[in-house]
């Protein structure tokens, strides 16, 4: 599976969030910020160069604002949600494997 590694060391928003995730799996220029637009390209796929199966490990360095990591953490939850939404209706029984770790 790969592994896509991302470090908080820049971080100073959600934008900055959003910034190096576009990066680490490859969305185009014209991809939102937002979970829901994350949602779609990373689990219904077709949108980035980078697609499923894939493991984001998110390397904190130092203390992450608060409502970055809460961001990231609503990021995560619905990335799981939709996964099991996906198994349902599209998938057919299939999973798309895309995983978030390292936030504890």
């Amino acid at each position: 599976m790969k592994s896509i590694v991302l470090t908080s060391n820049d971080w100073q928003d959600v934008l900055d969030f959003y910034a190096a995730l576009k990066v680490g799996v490859g969305a185009p220029e014209w991809h939102g910020d937002s979970i829901d637009s994350f949602v779609d390209s990373m689990i219904w796929g077709g949108v980035n160069r980078i697609e499923a199966p894939y493991v984001i490990n998110i390397q904190v360095e130092g203390a992450l604002d608060p409502k970055l990591l809460s961001e990231i953490i609503n990021l995560r939850n619905a990335l799981r949600k939709a996964r099991d939404s996906f198994l349902v209706n599209k998938g057919k029984g299939c999973d798309v494997s895309v995983v978030m770790e390292g936030l504890g």
